[in-house]
């Protein structure tokens, strides 16, 4: 269920619950320009149906200011891969500077392979001057200007 605009706060605290009877980990996306709550990152648990992405991660709306996601092909210094995302406040980190030029942006036809992923990996991880913008605060990663919080 994607929750509306009208959203309540004891509405996307019934959702959080609920998600967590199902799912081993519940993360929560936040934007952090706006502050707006986009999405839930579940995994580990019955999938419901879901579409699952290559991190094994589902990502649940939460109201209408998420715009979009992506996994990304770059990593937070801890070797975590990261997601991008985009709000409706005009906040977007599906690409990374690392990125352009290497991956395909604007044409929703054209898809990488997984090899050709793994290349441009292995490239980005290649590159010693490149450090995406990622710091780790208690339970909240802040990749860029999003943060994700284990809740």
């Amino acid at each position: 269920m994607i929750l509306s605009s009208e959203t309540t706060p004891n509405d996307a605290q019934q959702m959080l619950e609920f998600y967590k009877q199902h799912f081993a980990v519940v993360e929560l996306v936040s934007c952090s320009d706006c502050s707006a709550m986009l999405a839930f990152e579940c995994q580990g648990g019955d999938t419901m149906g879901l579409p699952v992405n290559e991190l094994g991660k589902i990502i649940i709306p939460i109201g209408d200011a998420l715009q979009s996601s992506r996994v990304r092909l770059d990593e937070a210094p801890t070797g975590e891969r990261m997601m991008g995302y985009q709000c409706d406040c005009g906040n977007d980190t599906r690409i990374a500077d690392v990125e352009r030029g290497e991956v395909p942006v604007g044409n929703m036809r054209v898809s990488l392979s997984p090899f050709e992923k793994h290349q441009i990996r292995e490239k980005i991880k290649a590159d010693k001057s490149y450090k995406p913008k990622f710091k780790k605060v208690g339970n909240i990663k802040h990749f860029e200007s999003f943060q994700v919080e284990r809740v």
